[in-house]
């Protein structure tokens, strides 16, 4: 009884949560302001399951993450050093210097040297393409990775701090991590995603495993995760996406084919079928949830 209390006095992770911060500039302070989505399966958030293997095409193959980062680079040719009264310096505009007050813009395109102390840096922060130079203070709020010592986000490549496992593609260039086409199969969102998951490979799976073996069972498994995976970089390639739905899915197409082969002798024919089609527009609907990828399944079923 009393677990049970416990899990009900714990917050199920729905909607947005702000944390206000006080961080530092190059000459004063600014209040920030930080979203982040709470994880609806008891689970680690977004940019966490991206490190460890999630399905995630820009870590993957070029894409729109790389164009993002052209994008970020080409915003910092009007950039020059700007050294406040304290002699602490760091890259940006010339509007941006002036705003501070009493601190000095030395030039477009004029890098920061020895003659000043270097207190902002790239950092790179969420999982989209995203990047500031800023205070470290102002990167931990944001929960980022910073570069000390460079100077521009032209300079580093996020999708290295982004993708994790590492990672280290030259700036421009993307991570090729093949592996996340397997990984994603042993990974999950959380807590609940885990145990739904397991609770269908512990009734669909066993039965299949009887009939086909073990071996069988493996190739149908591994090749319907993976075919999924790769339907869903294609055709989603942005979405950040875990778990084994699309491996049960095989397990789904499987349980068609295997039905219709036997279909002469099977008892209470309508019923299986019946049963079968709404297992699987059930966990349809259940692919329109966060951190799973309907696309996946689609792929899934295919190959198996």
């Amino acid at each position: 009884i009393r677990m049970i209390r416990m899990i009900l006095l714990i917050r199920w992770g729905l909607g947005i949560v702000e944390e206000t911060h006080v961080v530092p500039l190059l000459n004063g302070t600014q209040t920030l302001i930080v979203q982040k989505a709470e994880n609806p399966y008891y689970g680690p958030e977004t940019q966490r399951i991206v490190q460890w293997g999630a399905k995630y095409a820009p870590c993957m193959r070029r894409s729109s993450e790389v164009d993002r980062a052209e994008t970020i680079s080409a915003g910092e040719t009007s950039f020059g050093c700007c050294v406040n009264v304290a002699g602490e310096c760091g890259m940006m505009n010339q509007s941006s210097c002036d705003s501070f007050g009493e601190s000095t813009f030395w030039g477009n395109s004029v890098r920061c040297n020895s003659s000043c102390d270097l207190v902002l840096s790239p950092c790179c922060y969420g999982v989209r393409y995203q990047c500031t130079v800023q205070r470290s203070e102002y990167c931990d709020a944001l929960d980022g990775h910073y570069h000390k010592g460079d100077q521009t986000c032209g300079e580093v490549n996020c999708l290295n701090s982004v993708c994790g496992l590492g990672a280290n593609a030259e700036p421009g260039g993307y991570p090729e991590q093949p592996e996340r086409f397997f990984l994603p199969i042993w990974l999950h969102a959380g807590l609940i995603h885990l145990i739904f998951n397991m609770l269908v490979q512990l009734q669909l799976g066993s039965e299949l495993e009887k009939v086909a073996g073990w071996w069988r069972f493996i190739i149908m498994y591994l090749g319907s995760g993976v075919g999924g995976n790769i339907f869903a970089a294609v055709f989603v390639p942005d979405q950040v996406s875990v778990g084994a739905s699309s491996a049960i899915y095989g397990l789904f197409g499987v349980d068609f084919v295997l039905l219709f082969h036997v279909w002469k002798v099977t008892e209470n024919k309508c019923a299986s079928l019946t049963c079968s089609i709404v297992s699987v527009i059930f966990y349809l609907g259940v692919g329109t949830l966060p951190w799973i990828d309907n696309w996946a399944h689609f792929g899934g079923v295919l190959f198996g």
